[in-house]
């Protein structure tokens, strides 16, 4: 075994699992895969990411070659240009699926309403936000939803012009809220609850406005003292609203619930899985995963921000398994949130390809063959491993989407921030 290889496979603690054969009797035209395909002599017969024709396959067979190679943990994997995907759901790639003139409307509301907070902590103005400021980012959030409905088939692309924290902190809830609306429309939700979930997006993160600025600007890394000063910003949110009867019930517990995890590592309560399961509305934790991918794909002072496939494939690595002590999400919500705009924050392609390396719930290393245009996450793929990582003396073929007990629960890639 190569060299660098072997580095690989130490890396994920696999045995030597060696290339994949790719059956070409059983192979469809048109099929593409992330990396080369090459013969049992080495020769490259097809580049990575180009479609397999009738022809070729024909030629292969003709020419009494059953079998094609690729090797999934090779290091120079072929990924399309930057900013290039392939529009697997046809999406009007010109258009966002809110305006520029609408963002900038939701982004200076939520100024307003900061820094109506900020008065409030620091000068003691009135004890809560006014019944007119919140009537106002209703009637703001309706008008949100009916941009949506008109530009159905664009794009996320998030506010990501940063001048100062002040901007970063604007632009986040802004992009919170626009996600979260957009999603509970893609969910099909009731339209007074889709109004709810884009309030829930724009007033989450509101006891931040409370926390010392300095602490809130520091570009390095945070003290632990530091980071429980930042912990307490739900409780601070709720306090502010709690008793506020403009305030529904989900945009409250959004506000205090919305960092709580499955693993019992969330805060300000620390709930356990089953905790976390039944009292955490599955709207919250929707926001959560909404918030997440919010934070990596928009940039901050000190920290690089990932590209939308990156960030998707984090989130994804974030999902509860057995295997897994540390996570926070439960798949079925990672699975509802990545069906539904996954191909729009994500330019119309899959985040996952044929060809990547995975980890399936019960623990089995397996590569993806074919992908599902309607369910991403529930591909066919070829089981390589058994679920300590040993190698199977006999690789086989499974469809997700026929298997209701597998799930993909990690990716395997070194620089998933791409």
């Amino acid at each position: 075994m190569p060299e660098d290889r072997s580095k690989i496979y130490d890396q994920y603690h696999l045995k030597d699992i060696g290339d994949i054969q790719l059956d070409i009797k059983k192979t469809r035209p048109g099929s593409r895969y992330a990396y080369d395909l090459y013969d049992e002599y080495h020769n490259i017969i097809l580049e990575a990411h180009q479609p397999i024709s009738e022809s070729l396959i024909k030629h292969l067979i003709d020419n009494k070659t059953d079998y094609l190679y690729y090797d999934p943990t090779q290091k120079n994997k072929k990924d399309l240009p930057e900013g290039k995907s392939e529009n697997i759901a046809g999406l009007d790639l010109t258009v966002d699926i809110v305006s520029r003139a609408m963002q900038n409307q939701v982004k200076e509301n939520i100024k307003d309403l900061l820094d109506s907070i900020r008065n409030i902590y620091e000068f003691s103005t009135q004890d809560t936000l006014s019944t007119k400021q919140i009537e106002k980012s209703k009637y703001m959030v309706n008008e949100l939803l009916d941009d949506i409905s008109k530009n159905k088939n664009g794009i996320f692309t998030p506010i990501d012009i940063v001048k100062n924290l002040d901007d970063y902190d604007y632009n986040h809830s802004t992009n919170v809220s626009i996600l979260a609306a957009y999603l509970s429309s893609s969910l099909e939700y009731k339209k007074a609850d889709r109004v709810i979930m884009g309030l829930s997006g724009l007033f989450h993160d509101i006891g931040k406005s409370g926390i010392p600025r300095e602490i809130l600007s520091k570009t390095e890394r945070l003290s632990d003292e530091e980071c429980d000063v930042i912990k307490k910003h739900p409780v601070l949110g709720f306090k502010l609203v709690e008793k506020n009867r403009d305030f529904g019930d989900l945009e409250k517990k959004t506000i205090l619930l919305h960092h709580e995890n499955p693993d019992g590592r969330g805060y300000p309560y620390g709930f356990d899985h089953s905790k976390y399961e039944t009292s955490v509305p599955k709207e919250v934790r929707l926001i959560a995963i909404c918030d997440i991918f919010v934070a990596l794909t928009t940039q901050r002072p000190g920290r690089e921000k990932f590209t939308s496939s990156g960030a998707l494939k984090t989130l994804l690595n974030m999902v509860y398994a057995p295997y897994k002590t540390i996570y926070k999400f439960l798949p079925e919500d990672f699975r509802d949130f990545a069906r539904s705009v996954g191909y729009t924050l994500n330019r119309g392609d899959y985040f996952i390809k044929t060809g990547d390396l995975i980890r399936l719930n019960n623990g089995e290393v397996a590569v993806i063959e074919e992908m599902n245009k309607l369910s991403p996450l529930k591909p066919k793929v070829t089981i390589l491993t058994d679920q300590e990582k040993n190698k199977v003396k006999k690789p086989f073929f499974v469809d997700l989407q026929l298997d209701f007990t597998r799930y993909i629960s990690n990716i395997l890639e070194r620089n998933i921030k791409e």
